[in-house]
C-alpha cells in the first residue's frame, strides 16, 4: 500500500494526494499537515520513533466539505481512488481518477448560481510590431470556451479583474515575471504547450472537425494557443473529454461596451463596496431572474452592455412583449421557476458526474420548457430568440428516455441500486425477480427450520460480514440439529449455516452483484444517448436564460415603475423626472427625481457644483446607470428617456485607496483619470467626481482646470464633472459645451440649511461644509470655532499672516458676516496670466 502511494505522489509531487482507504481519505507527510492546519483536523501519524509518518484522514461520506476548503484555499487536490474490489491474497489496485484545482472543481453545491465559474489563460505573443495579448476563459461547469485578444497589458488586466478567473495558466516563462496578476492561483504550464500547430491538433481532435473556420478562427490564429492550453488542462485533470465543450469563440469589441474595472467598481454593477451593510449593487436590484441561467446571464448582460442600436432594441421588443401582456408574463415567470440550472446539468455528462436524480431534474425541466414553448407559440417572429427556439421534436425523445428508464425514486449512488425503472431492460428485470423471489425463499426457509427444530425464536438473517445465517439464542442450542455448522458465538445466541443456505445465498449474490453492474451499464447507455444531443440541450438553456431575462426585465419594470427608452445614434442623454435605481431601493421611499439635458453643442459637458452630502455623486452616477441599463435592453427609471448610444462610460469616483500596493488616494485618482483621458473617445460618457481634492487646493483646482479644458477641446464627449471648487464655475464663461448646474440648498433659514436633491441650472460658490459638519454630529464647541476662524479667515483672505491674532474663543466674533471672494480667485487669475489655464 504505501508504494503504491510512494508511486502515485511522485506523478503528482504538486498536488495533495487523498489516498482512499476503505471509508476514509488519508494523507501523508506535507500533506497530511496542510489537511490539518487547513481542515483543522487532528494530526496523526503511521508507525514509532524515527520512522513515524504524519498521517490525517477525512470520512469519505464528508468529502465534498473538506474538498471544497481545501480547493478554496488554492490547492490542487489529487483523488487517489480504489480501482478493484479488496480480494484475499491481492492488493487493491489504486490510481488518480480526477484532478480538482481552483478552476476544473464542479461541485454545483458549491458553485454561486449567479456567476460563471471560469479557469482562463494567458498568453503573450510578440511579434515586430509589439506584442499581442491573449485571454482565454473556460467555464466547466457549462461548457462555456472563448477567448479575447487584447493590444495592452492593461486590457488583459481588466479583463481578468472583471472576470475573475479562480485559476490562471500561463507559460514557465512568464514564472520571473513582474507581471502584476491579482490573488489568482497560478498554475505555469510548459513552453511546448504554446505552439500553434500542437493547439491546432488538439482543437481539432476534440471538436472531431477538418479546420476550425466553423468556429471563425484560421489555421495559424495564435488565439488557438491559450483555447488549446486551458481546455487540455481541465480535461486531463478531469480524467474526461469533456465533450459538453461544444463551440468556442472569439469575443468582438464592436458589438458590446468594453468597462474598465474602475468603472465596475465605481457603478456598483455588480457587487457593492459595503456589502456588511446590507447595500445593494444594480445587479441585486434588476436581479428577479426565476432561474441560474437567466441570472448569470443577467450578469454577463450588465458587464458587456450593447453598442449596437438594432441589437438595443431587439432585446427592448422581447421585454416589450412581455411588459404589455401581464397575465402571459404571470404564466412564464411560473414555468421559468421550475426549471433547474440545465446548463450545468448537461454539463455534468462532459465531467462525468452526473448522477440518476440529475437526470430526472434534466427530465422534469424540459417538461417545463415543452410548456412555456406552448406559452410562447405567439411571441414576436422579429426578435433574436428566433434563432434559439427549439420545437419539442427536437427534444421530445429525451423526455421520454428518461421518464422510461429513470426510477423516479432513484437515489443519488448506485450502492443499493434502484436506479433504472422496472420494464426498461428485461436483464435487469429477472434479476429482480430472483432477488424478490430470494426473500420469499429465505422466509419460507425461516418458517421450515422453526417447525423441523421447534424453535419458534430461529431467524434467518445476513449481514456484510458473514452473508446469510441461522441464528438461534442459547437458551435453544440444545435443539440445534448436526448438520447445522456453527459460524459465530455471541454472547445470547449462536450464529449457524447449512448447505442449502450457503448455495441460495450464492446465487443471490450473484443476483444482487450483477445487478448492480447492470445498473451502471444501462444507466451510461442512457447517458451516452443523450449526449448525442448536448447542443439541442445547451441551445434551450440559452432560449430559457433570454425568456428569463426578458420576462425579470418586464416584471422589474412595472414593479419599479421604469419606462422604455428611446434609444438613438445622435448624442446625448435627454431623461425626465429620472431615479438612481439603486439608492430609491435602499432608502425606501420615493427619491427626488431630476432631469438631465446633456448632449446639446452648449451643454456636452454638465459642471455639477454642490455642498458635501446634497446629491453630486448620487446624480452623476445615476445618469451612468440609466445610460447602462437602457444599452443592455432594460426600461429605466425615468418619465421619459432618450438616449445615445455610448461605446464606454468612464468613472473616476470615490477615494479607493489602494494602499497595499503603495499607492495612496491621489495617485489611484490620478491613474484612474489618465485612463480615461487616453480612452475616452468622442462617442464615450464620463463620470468624474471631486477630481483633484487628493492634494492641496491649488494644484486641485489647476488639475481639475485643465482637465475639463482637456475634455471640452480634445475629447468633446458626454461629461458629467461634479466639484467642490467653486472657481471652475467660470469655465462656463469661455468654453462653449460647458453648462453649469448646481444641486439646489435651501439656506433661507439662518438657522438651518435644507439639502432638496434638485439639480438645477447655474453654479454655487458656497460649500456650507461647516453646516455638513453640524449634521455629522461634530461637537457644538468645535463647530462654534470652526465658524469663527472662517470669519477671521475671511476677512483676513488678503494678509493670512494675521489670522490667530484675534480671541477665537470670544463670544462677540460673528459667525455669519459676509464672505468675500476666496483668496483662490487671485491665485487662479494669475495662473490664467500666465498661460498654465
Amino acid at each position: 500500500m504505501q508504494q503504491q502511494y510512494n508511486e502515485l505522489k511522485e506523478q503528482h509531487k504538486d498536488a495533495i494526494l487523498l489516498f482512499r482507504l476503505g471509508d476514509f481519505y488519508e494523507a501523508f507527510n506535507d500533506d497530511a499537515k496542510i489537511l490539518s492546519k487547513v481542515l483543522g483536523i487532528t494530526l496523526t501519524g503511521r508507525g514509532k520513533g524515527e520512522n513515524k509518518i504524519p498521517m490525517a484522514g477525512i470520512p469519505y461520506h464528508s468529502l465534498d466539505n473538506y474538498l471544497h476548503k481545501l480547493v478554496s484555499a488554492g490547492h490542487k487536490v489529487a483523488m487517489a481512488e480504489q480501482l478493484t474490489e479488496a480480494g484475499q491474497g491481492t492488493i487493491v489496485e489504486r490510481g488518480v481518477v480526477k484532478i480538482h484545482t481552483p478552476g476544473t472543481y464542479t461541485d454545483e453545491k458549491n458553485l454561486s448560481e449567479q456567476k460563471h465559474h471560469y479557469i482562463g489563460t494567458l498568453y503573450i505573443h510578440s511579434n515586430r510590431n509589439g506584442e499581442d495579448y491573449y485571454l482565454s476563459l473556460l467555464d466547466i461547469s457549462i461548457g462555456e470556451l472563448f477567448v479575447f485578444h487584447f493590444e495592452s497589458i492593461e486590457q488583459i488586466y481588466n479583463a481578468i479583474l472583471t472576470h475573475s478567473p479562480a485559476e490562471l495558466l500561463l507559460p514557465e516563462s512568464l514564472k520571473n515575471s513582474n507581471l502584476s496578476i491579482p490573488n489568482i492561483r497560478k498554475e505555469y504550464i510548459q513552453e511546448d504547450d504554446f505552439d500553434t500547430q500542437r493547439a491546432y491538433e488538439v482543437l481539432t481532435r476534440h471538436f472531431n472537425t477538418k479546420n476550425l473556420k466553423g468556429f471563425g478562427f484560421e489555421d495559424n490564429d495564435k488565439a488557438l494557443i491559450p483555447l488549446s492550453v486551458v481546455l487540455r488542462y481541465a480535461a486531463d485533470n478531469q480524467k474526461t473529454d469533456l465533450e459538453h465543450v461544444q463551440a468556442m469563440r472569439k469575443i468582438a469589441h464592436s458589438d458590446s461596451m468594453q468597462l474598465d474595472f474602475a468603472t465596475i467598481r465605481n457603478l456598483e454593477l455588480v457587487s457593492n463596496l459595503r456589502p456588511e451593510q446590507g447595500a445593494l449593487s444594480l445587479y441585486d436590484v434588476l436581479n428577479d431572474c426565476k432561474t441560474s441561467m437567466g441570472q448569470r446571464l443577467l450578469r454577463q448582460w450588465i458587464l458587456t452592455p450593447l453598442t449596437k442600436k438594432e441589437l438595443i432594441e431587439e432585446r427592448q421588443e422581447a421585454t416589450s412583449y412581455f411588459y404589455s401582456q401581464k397575465e402571459l408574463l404571470s404564466n412564464v415567470i411560473d414555468h421559468l421557476g421550475n426549471i433547474l440550472d440545465i446548463e450545468r446539468l448537461v454539463a455534468k455528462i462532459g465531467t462525468g458526474s452526473i448522477h440518476g436524480r440529475d437526470l430526472l431534474g434534466l427530465q422534469q425541466s424540459l417538461e417545463q420548457v415543452k410548456m412555456l414553448t406552448t406559452t410562447l407559440s405567439n411571441f414576436p417572429t422579429n426578435t433574436l430568440l428566433n434563432s434559439l427556439t427549439l420545437g419539442p421534436d427536437n427534444y421530445e425523445h429525451i423526455i421520454d428516455l428518461i421518464t422510461k428508464g429513470i426510477n423516479e425514486e432513484c437515489p443519488v449512488k448506485f450502492d443499493k441500486g434502484g436506479v433504472i425503472n422496472d420494464g426498461f431492460n428485461e436483464e435487469i428485470d429477472e434479476l429482480r425477480k430472483i432477488q424478490s423471489k430470494g426473500e420469499e425463499y429465505l422466509l419460507d426457509l425461516q418458517t421450515r427450520e422453526r417447525k423441523a427444530t421447534g424453535i419458534d425464536s430461529l431467524k434467518v438473517k445476513f449481514n456484510k460480514v458473514f452473508g446469510y445465517y441461522i441464528e438461534v439464542t442459547k437458551t435453544h442450542s440444545d435443539k440445534v440439529p448436526e448438520h447445522y455448522v456453527r459460524k459465530q458465538t455471541l454472547v445470547n445466541a449462536e450464529r449457524f449455516i447449512t448447505p442449502e443456505l450457503k448455495e441460495y445465498e450464492e446465487k443471490i449474490l450473484h443476483a444482487e452483484d450483477r445487478l448492480l453492474i447492470l445498473e451502471r451499464e444501462v444507466f451510461a447507455e442512457i447517458v451516452t444517448t443523450i449526449a448525442k444531443d448536448i447542443p439541442v440541450i445547451q441551445a434551450l438553456g440559452k432560449f430559457v436564460a433570454h425568456i428569463d431575462v426578458f420576462a425579470n426585465f418586464a416584471s422589474i419594470a412595472l414593479s419599479n415603475n421604469y419606462t422604455q427608452p428611446e434609444i438613438t445614434e445622435a448624442k446625448g442623454i435627454h431623461l425626465t423626472k429620472s431615479r438612481h435605481p439603486v439608492v430609491e431601493k435602499i432608502r425606501g421611499h420615493q427619491y427626488i427625481p431630476n432631469n438631465s439635458e446633456l448632449g446639446d453643442k452648449n451643454s456636452r459637458l454638465i459642471l455639477l457644483t454642490g455642498p458635501n452630502m446634497s446629491g453630486k455623486s448620487t446624480y452623476i452616477r445615476q445618469i451612468a446607470l440609466i445610460t447602462l441599463m437602457a444599452q443592455i435592453g432594460s426600461y429605466v427609471p425615468a418619465e421619459t428617456a432618450r438616449i445615445g448610444v455610448v461605446d464606454r462610460i468612464f468613472t473616476r469616483v470615490g477615494a479607493s485607496d489602494s494602499l497595499a500596493s503603495g499607492e495612496s488616494t491621489f495617485m489611484v485618482e490620478m491613474n484612474e483619470t489618465s485612463n480615461i483621458l487616453n480612452n475616452a473617445t468622442e462617442h464615450s460618457l464620463v463620470i468624474l467626481d471631486e477630481v483633484g481634492r487628493g492634494t492641496s487646493t491649488y494644484d486641485g483646482v489647476a488639475i481639475a482646470w485643465s482637465i475639463v479644458k482637456y475634455i471640452d477641446q480634445h475629447i468633446k464627449c458626454l461629461t458629467l464633472f461634479a466639484t467642490h471648487y467653486h472657481e471652475l464655475i467660470e469655465l462656463e464663461d469661455t468654453l462653449e459645451s460647458v453648462k453649469n448646474y448646481h444641486v439646489h440648498v435651501d439656506d433661507s433659514d439662518t438657522d438651518e440649511i435644507i439639502f432638496t436633491h434638485e439639480i438645477k441650472p447655474g453654479g454655487m460658490d458656497q460649500s456650507y461644509g461647516i453646516h455638513v459638519a453640524e449634521l455629522a454630529g461634530i461637537p457644538k464647541q468645535v463647530i462654534q470655532d470652526a465658524k469663527d476662524i472662517l470669519g477671521e479667515l475671511e476677512s483676513n483672505q488678503n494678509d493670512p499672516n494675521n489670522v490667530g491674532n484675534k480671541n477665537f474663543y470670544s463670544a462677540q466674533n460673528n459667525p455669519n458676516s459676509p464672505r468675500p471672494k476666496r483668496a483662490l480667485d487671485k491665485k487662479i487669475d494669475e495662473s490664467k496670466q500666465m498661460g498654465l489655464l
